[in-house]
């Protein structure tokens, strides 16, 4: 078998039906499509069964919940198929290009990332489109990884899991799986680990996977907030970067471009997440989470190729304003607000 398409299920009654279709058309062939049920309990369980009766290719294994990352790892030792795709239960995917893919394959690449789009939807109606792809296909080693880290970084490449198939072999030969302790940013934490395991990689342009979500619904923020210390946090997500940094330096290999501008983003767009309902005593901590962060005091030359306003917040944040970073805050929600009506109201009168 070539292909094992994972899916994670969690009272996803309502789109895991559509998220199935749109892979069973897809193109794939000798493939499966593995439901892990995560311990739902709106009638997804039942769901899962009745399409693999109606299905042969899907199989189905029901377990306790246990989180996605914990469900996506019981994926991984079930499936029988050569390459992995991880699939959310709500996304949808795209007819896929065989011939490129197949051939990718047949050449022995370690994993083949592409692009992707992004749907953002009210009341089902689509209010949102944007697209992410590389432009060219683009090959890569680890002699050449670190010149084209950033480029593809920034359109998404590395930041998400649903944009890969992966050889299960390089998964299980290097002991690869997904952090159940990390809630947020896991996809990049695993895709870093990765990534410093392949041989080869083949980066497409085609935007064969679609994420939707619910426009205005930011599910990043939420995941924060249950995140006492975000600095710590993220120290333990970018650990990666510099382990993967180290290893093509060590290898004589170029290092990743950017990546001081890199890491400083994370820390800064963690902090300003978590600032958007932090109370006074949560601010303080932070800030003082902050100035004692040794990665950021690492990074912190290439402060001044950040935005205008990332460098005012770490500046504010440093110096324990706290009144300017309300103030901040306050402007940047205002804006946000403003901007979300904008295209509301764009969208349903036509413009």
């Amino acid at each position: 078998m070539i292909f094992s398409v994972i899916i994670p299920c969690y009272n996803c009654v309502k789109t895991l039906e559509r998220t199935v279709e749109s892979i069973r058309v897809c193109g794939l062939s000798d493939y499966e499509i593995l439901l892990i049920d995560d311990g739902s309990n709106d009638g997804t369980a039942e769901l899962c069964d009745t399409l693999c009766v109606r299905y042969p290719e899907l199989r189905c294994v029901h377990q306790e919940n246990a989180g996605v990352s914990t469900a996506r790892n019981r994926g991984i030792n079930e499936a029988q198929g050569e390459y992995l795709w991880f699939v959310d239960a709500d996304d949808i995917v795209s007819p896929l290009n065989m011939e490129s893919i197949l051939k990718a394959i047949q050449d022995g690449v370690d994993c083949i990332m592409f692009g992707m789009r992004f749907r953002y939807v009210h009341h089902g109606k689509v209010i949102m489109r944007e697209t992410m792809s590389c432009g060219n296909p683009v090959e890569l080693t680890q002699q050449n990884l670190g010149s084209h880290f950033r480029a593809l970084f920034e359109k998404n490449y590395f930041t998400a899991i649903w944009n890969k198939l992966i050889r299960k072999s390089v998964l299980t030969e290097n002991q690869i799986y997904f952090d159940p302790t990390l809630t947020n940013y896991e996809d990049l934490h695993f895709s870093l680990i990765l990534a410093d395991c392949c041989k080869t990689i083949l980066a497409l342009p085609e935007p064969y996977y679609c994420y939707v979500n619910e426009f205005g619904h930011d599910r990043t923020v939420d995941r924060i907030q249950r995140i006492c210390d975000v600095i710590a946090y993220t120290d333990k997500i970018v650990a990666p970067f510099y382990t993967l940094n180290g290893h093509l330096c060590g290898a004589g290999c170029l290092p990743i471009e950017g990546l001081s501008e890199i890491i400083l983003r994370l820390y800064l767009e963690a902090s300003y997440f978590k600032l958007k309902t932090a109370n006074n005593n949560d601010m303080k901590r932070l800030c003082t989470a902050v100035q004692q962060s040794k990665n950021l005091h690492k990074e912190v030359q290439s402060i001044e190729k950040l935005s205008v306003a990332d460098q005012r917040l770490y500046g504010w944040m440093m110096n324990n304003s706290y009144g300017k970073i309300r103030l901040f805050m306050r402007y940047r929600a205002l804006r946000s607000i403003g901007s979300r009506v904008y295209r509301l109201v764009k969208c349903y009168l036509g413009g």
